[in-house]
């Protein structure tokens, strides 16, 4: 049998929601605003790893993980872009 075991204080996940939901008012997911739902989310963006040598300066993952409704979350995605086209953008919120 599964049980559900709180591992956040409510308090810190209202705060948590209300810091990822200023990310698509007014931060780097500004372009992720919707007219139907407040979204909460977070961008991201990070080196493409080569193994033993290192992290390569020149791709990228782009990625934006969000929710929605923030005021009772029902919907979670994932946007994730291997190696987006730079001449367009790379930084997870452009993308």
């Amino acid at each position: 049998m599964w049980f559900w075991r709180r591992i956040i204080r409510p308090e810190a996940l209202a705060e948590m929601k209300r810091v990822l939901s200023d990310v698509v008012v007014r931060g780097t997911a500004s372009s992720a605003r919707s007219d139907t739902w407040n979204v909460f989310g977070k961008t991201g963006t990070a080196h493409i790893s080569e193994g033993k040598h290192g992290y390569s300066p020149t791709r990228y993952n782009s990625s934006f993980i969000c929710g929605a409704p923030a005021e009772d979350p029902r919907i979670v995605a994932a946007f994730i872009i291997h190696e987006p086209d730079k001449s367009l953008a790379h930084y997870g919120g452009a993308v």
